[in-house]
């Protein structure tokens, strides 16, 4: 971040870039261009800061050729002129310098985050118990990262109460608890499937209100895979589950609602039904319309509009269960 701060300055200053490349060739290779960059040092004086030899001084990275100390000899007694020996000289005396101060990747406790994925380094079992052992309330500070469908999304840990758990900066899969939103399609399968009647519906309501935030998120288990948790997202405006509901899409899921607290489950079951009345109100006012049009365009025996008027009911029913 710093050499990218560095460069932006440059670019926005408009300063002078001096720098060597040369291609390496071959079949593996193919047309890469590799070579050195250099600015006008901070300082203002006349001298060039090579990019790379900075960041290794910082200890924002590391050389990928390590000079080991007979080497250092023969390097030192090479010509001062080659312009080779002195480059890894000035890598070498760099990291060395890095190492010294203890700075960057080098530091007793490194700034790096070490990223772990549920299922993969860690069970998702063991990132609820640590939750219940070391987080105020049982809650766990996260950033929604990428959301799949309105009832699952990645999470990733920022609660630095995990610290010692080692299990700040994990990954997991959060399902929604108490509700089951309709899922998204992949077409990268063979074939392709597609999603379900409302499903990007479904996922726009809740990136528009969770993606990319820091919230609370409270664990009540996880599913029958042990890798997907099931939590609830504790957002000051009020529970998405709910609001989900509220605009009918969602349903309620009773092998998730089973682990939440039962004082929580009536409001889930008090906004799905809204939702189904709401639909029935303006679904038989609808079929009030339809057959007024019918019968005064096309005078359909009433028998054939009764029948298709209850076909229509039961195709909008099997879709959500109205």
């Amino acid at each position: 971040m710093h050499e990218k701060k560095l460069c932006f300055l440059m670019f926005v200053n408009k300063l002078k870039i001096t720098f060597f490349t040369f291609r390496k060739q071959g079949a593996t290779a193919g047309d890469r261009v590799y070579g050195l960059l250099f600015m006008p040092s901070p300082s203002g004086d006349d001298t060039k800061m090579n990019i790379a030899v900075e960041a290794v001084r910082l200890g924002h990275a590391t050389p990928k050729v390590l000079i080991q100390a007979d080497d250092e000899n023969v390097i030192s007694a090479e010509s001062e002129d080659d312009p080779v020996a002195e480059y890894e000289r000035a890598l070498n005396n760099a990291l060395q310098e890095a190492k010294s101060n203890g700075i960057g990747v080098h530091a007793p406790s490194p700034l790096v985050r070490s990223i772990k994925n549920a299922g993969e380094e860690f069970q998702t079992l063991e990132l609820i118990e640590a939750v219940q052992k070391l987080c105020d309330r049982n809650t766990v500070t996260c950033v929604i990262e990428y959301i799949f469908d309105g009832s699952r999304f990645r999470v990733h840990i920022t609660d630095p109460d995990l610290q010692k758990a080692g299990l700040q900066y994990a990954n997991f899969t959060l399902i929604l608890g108490g509700i089951a939103s309709p899922r998204m399609g992949n077409p990268r399968l063979d074939p392709p499937t597609k999603s379900e009647p409302f499903a990007e519906q479904a996922k726009a309501f809740v990136e528009t209100r969770l993606l990319h935030r820091e919230l609370k998120i409270s664990l009540h288990g996880t599913d029958k895979s042990g890798i997907c948790a099931v939590g609830t997202v504790l957002h000051p405006r009020g529970n998405i589950g709910v609001e989900l509901l509220k605009n009918g899409l969602a349903r309620v899921s009773d092998w998730s609602a089973r682990m939440m607290n039962p004082l929580d489950i009536p409001a889930f079951r008090v906004a799905e039904n809204n939702a189904k009345v709401r639909c029935k109100s303006s679904m038989l006012f609808l079929m009030l319309r339809l057959f007024v049009f019918i019968h005064s365009s096309h005078h359909v025996c009433c028998l054939a509009c009764k029948h298709w008027c209850l076909a229509l009911v039961y195709r909008t029913g099997n879709f959500w269960c109205f």
